[in-house]
């Protein structure tokens, strides 16, 4: 018998415990951070972190160390980002937590000296969800935490969520990496703010949200971009998904027509001749009619020609605006033509990759539209 035993007490030995198990009772679950740069050059984090005493019945969310609030938020100021967490372990009881936290978000100030340094420890946490994601705010970004949401528990709820929808770009910290890691330096994170809340809600009683785009150059902020600018550039990274098409009447009356692109897609199509640079976007995009304020009658074959027309000249429009703030106003590759030339002409990428800015701010981009309507979207026909 002990011949039997003495191979099961050899192979206990050998089988891992449980001396690294984390109780559930025991943590700081953090939901979103924030992290500022002071005016003294220090960095402020912010955490939003659930309330172990709230309950399914306690309403609202918000900000806020009440018993009945479902999250409280906290600050540490540190000379970096790990040193501001050491702070905030001081006063937190429990093991602070990051693998629920699903949103960081810089501060402006932070986002114009840059935020390398700031994404380097992110990354290298090893409870960080590669799928997080990162905005920079429109000033200080523990004011989008401070905030109770009307609908969501918490603002990384509500950001995670808008983010989803696709409307505008997201960002997440593998995306963001991954970017880094191009041909260039050039990043970019959406840009969100507090929507300004109702006369009659409390002044906390609102939600961050996306506004548009800021544009990196090695991890610093040189430009933002619009909600609007921002839909073209979405055109150019072959990212739409939710979008609407609003165009004039195409005989020159009164009223509009309101498209829903889908089966949009974008193909890149870098050429050099004769030592000249060039691109050529070609996009097509099948849509319906969400919307018709004008007397055409949309089930008139010419008419839905021309109205084809007039949503690809509107499409057009949006890309060269977006591309022309980019290369004219910022000089910032965020659309991955860098990848596109570095891919097909590698020689040449090699040889003139440290003149990648100059040749981006004079690129030409020659633009392709090919719209096609498959649903008119009517429940009555118009009398023609």
């Amino acid at each position: 018998m002990y011949k039997f035993m003495l191979p099961l007490f050899v192979i206990s030995l050998l089988l891992s415990g449980c001396g690294n198990v984390k109780e559930l009772n025991e943590l700081a679950i953090i939901l979103g951070a924030a992290i500022d740069l002071t005016e003294k050059g220090e960095i402020d984090l912010t955490v939003q972190f659930l309330n172990p005493h709230s309950t399914s019945s306690s309403g609202g969310g918000g900000a806020g160390g009440g018993g009945g609030k479902f999250t409280i938020v906290r600050s540490a100021k540190g000379l970096t980002v790990a040193d501001a967490i050491s702070k905030l372990q001081e006063v937190i009881p429990r093991k602070i937590f990051w693998g629920h936290c699903n949103v960081f978000i810089f501060g402006k100030r932070l986002a114009r000296q840059g935020i390398l340094d700031a994404v380097d420890y992110i990354v290298r946490a090893p409870q960080t969800r590669e799928q997080a994601l990162l905005f920079i705010s429109d000033g200080d970004a523990k004011e989008c935490l401070n905030v109770d949401p009307p609908l969501e528990k918490q603002a990384g709820r509500v950001l995670t969520l808008l983010s989803k929808q696709h409307i505008l770009l997201s960002v997440s910290v593998k995306d963001f990496m991954e970017m880094k890691l191009g041909s260039t330096n050039n990043t970019f994170l959406p840009y969100i703010t507090k929507l300004p809340p109702n006369p009659t809600d409390p002044p906390q009683g609102t939600i961050p949200y996306i506004k548009g785009t800021a544009l990196l150059k090695n991890g610093k902020m040189v430009g933002i971009l619009d909600d609007s600018l921002t839909r073209g550039i979405m055109w150019l990274r072959n990212e739409v998904k939710e979008s609407q098409v609003v165009v004039q009447n195409p005989l020159g009356e009164k009223g509009t027509i309101t498209l829903a692109p889908f089966q949009a897609t974008i193909k890149l199509i870098p050429l050099i001749q004769d030592g000249r640079w060039k691109m050529i976007a070609k996009a097509s995009a099948k849509g319906e009619i969400t919307e018709n304020v004008t007397n055409l009658n949309v089930m008139n074959p010419n008419t839905v020609k021309k109205v084809e027309k007039a949503m690809e000249k509107d499409i057009s429009t949006r890309i060269r605006q977006s591309f022309n703030q980019l290369q004219r106003k910022n000089n910032t590759d965020i659309v991955g033509f860098a990848e596109e030339f570095h891919r097909k002409y590698p020689k040449e990428w090699n040889r003139e990759e440290k003149h990648w800015d100059d040749i981006f701010h004079t690129l030409p981009l020659d633009i392709q539209i090919d719209a096609h309507i498959i649903g008119p979207g009517l429940l009555t026909i118009p009398s023609d």
